[in-house]
């Protein structure tokens, strides 16, 4: 099955009919709801402009320009996933013994500033000192 018989090309046609009738835009929508209507409305055919423009009228004016163009470029080179891609993050350096030497620190001058307490262990960032 491929084309407009598709199941995902079927209910991403029933979705839009749903949102097209809804008089309000849509509050707080999922990522990869809007990235189905982008991918959706980008084998009909539509430009990164017009889908904009589609987003915004159904989504509100929040809607980024340069998101919905670098999905639209995704979708150009057969990319057929709407979810985002596990991203790895930070890797935690703090460890046991950071911890302790820390705490050791904060044990030995309450009065410690989260600034002090930097320049004794340099391994951990302010945010994780101070909260």
């Amino acid at each position: 099955m491929t084309g407009l018989s598709s199941p995902a090309t079927v209910m991403a046609i029933l979705f839009l009919q749903c949102v097209f009738k809804m008089a309000m835009s849509i509050q707080n929508p999922t990522r990869c709801e809007a990235h189905a209507v982008i991918r959706f409305l980008h084998v009909k055919g539509n430009t990164a402009a017009v889908i904009h423009r589609h987003l915004i009228s159904f989504y509100g004016e929040d809607v980024n320009r340069q998101n919905v163009a670098r999905w639209y470029c995704q979708f150009e080179v057969r990319r057929s996933d709407v979810h985002d891609e596990i991203r790895s993050g930070r890797p935690s350096v703090v460890t046991d013994e950071i911890i302790q030497k820390n705490d050791e620190n904060i044990c030995a001058d309450r009065r410690l500033t989260i600034d002090e307490l930097h320049l004794q262990c340099p391994e951990m960032a302010r945010t994780v000192l101070s909260g």
